[in-house]
């Protein structure tokens, strides 16, 4: 006999955005950029809904999804997910569930087959975002996120010498845009949400 299957999921539904916009989750950390928004509205144009909202009915709140529910239209029906979780269970879905999914790594060859079909598909050529996605994702770049050069910071740390080992918990990440107008809004973003991030990023430049 099989071991039972602790499942905090109660069942999917169908509901008219209305029911749970306002109802987000206030230790939510995600924040989204213009670019993810415009990358996200280009796909659904495209397919439609195919992820659904996570909600949490025992706390009454969006576990994950908070950004499609906003962008939705207010008598839009969204695809649900809900279930029963405790504060403890939703702290590590919202801390984890998201994290996990961007540990995966990029097959290039599987990937470039991929898009050499995508790119054939009517309106995909149009979808200027989710083209920069893929472009990012064969030249290695992370998604469009607000990080640190890390190998700066630590230079900084040492008198500015050069440094051989850089912590492992910091990250380097290239940042581009199609625009100038892109980079700017994106540097208007982070001195708004990360002052503190935002003093410590060397650039961020367009590319053409």
């Amino acid at each position: 006999m099989s071991e039972e299957v602790n499942n905090g999921i109660t069942s999917f539904e169908w509901v008219q955005a209305v029911d749970i916009k306002g109802k987000t989750n206030p230790d939510n950390w995600r924040r989204h950029p213009a670019q993810q928004i415009k990358a996200f509205n280009e796909l659904k144009a495209l397919v439609g809904w195919a992820k659904p909202i996570i909600f949490n009915l025992q706390l009454d709140m969006i576990v994950d999804g908070h950004m499609r529910v906003e962008q939705a239209e207010s008598d839009e029906l969204l695809p649900v997910i809900f279930g029963n979780w405790t504060r403890d269970q939703q702290d590590m879905l919202l801390e984890w569930l998201d994290p996990i999914g961007g540990m995966a790594f990029t097959d290039l060859d599987k990937l470039a087959n991929l898009d050499s079909r995508t790119a054939k598909i009517k309106g995909v050529a149009d979808s200027t975002m989710l083209n920069r996605l893929t472009e990012a994702k064969m030249n290695g770049e992370q998604n469009i996120i607000p990080s640190v050069d890390a190998e700066s910071e630590a230079q900084k740390s040492n008198g500015g010498a050069d440094v051989e080992n850089v912590p492992v918990s910091s990250h380097v990440v290239r940042i581009s845009f199609d625009t100038e107008a892109e980079a700017e809004e994106m540097k208007v973003f982070l001195q708004d949400t990360y002052p503190a991030l935002a003093d410590r990023i060397t650039s961020i430049s367009t590319i053409y």
